[in-house]
């Protein structure tokens, strides 16, 4: 018997093992560049959801979830909770905005602009999608963005929460 100030109790038998939890990470992708590149700036396109960033280098996706075929877009395959996540790290400072486009719409929480120009834009947003749903980190700049290789000069993360 063990006493405390306030209780006492006995030691006992350990008792059954209770059932494997969900595995909360089992629905997630991670894509990065790692290959460095320069974005250049699309002066004739929409500028206001800027130019996709190019996410080579996939380092996990489960099965819910597809990339288009230039690996810079997720598809999501089954709707839920998400927390989407995304790291841009260029060569260089750059004044301008990343930002994550959900169906080619911009998805205001997780705009970047800061006020000098910068070497790090990062932000993380939690969004209900949709099956079907394609999810892309864009960044806008009036000068070329120049990713560095051999380091993650981008990446993007996905994780269902339920």
């Amino acid at each position: 018997m063990r006493g405390f100030l306030c209780c006492a109790y006995i030691d006992g038998a350990t008792g059954p093992t209770g059932p494997t939890g969900p595995n909360v990470t089992a629905v997630s992708a991670f894509a990065s560049n790692t290959t460095g590149g320069t974005i250049l700036p699309d002066p004739l396109g929409d500028g206001l959801l800027g130019v996709t960033v190019p996410l080579p280098n996939v380092g996990h996706r489960s099965t819910d979830f597809n990339f288009d075929k230039a690996n810079s877009e997720f598809i999501v395959e089954k709707g839920g909770y998400f927390q989407i996540s995304y790291n841009l790290n260029p060569s260089t400072a750059v004044a301008g905005t990343a930002q994550i486009i959900i169906n080619n719409k911009v998805n205001k929480a997780s705009v970047r602009t800061p006020q000098l120009a910068a070497t790090h834009f990062s932000s993380t947003i939690l969004v209900p999608l949709s099956k079907g749903d394609r999810v892309s980190l864009r960044v806008i700049s009036a000068t070329p963005v120049v990713l560095p290789a051999k380091s993650a000069g981008a990446s993007l993360f996905m994780l269902r929460l339920g």
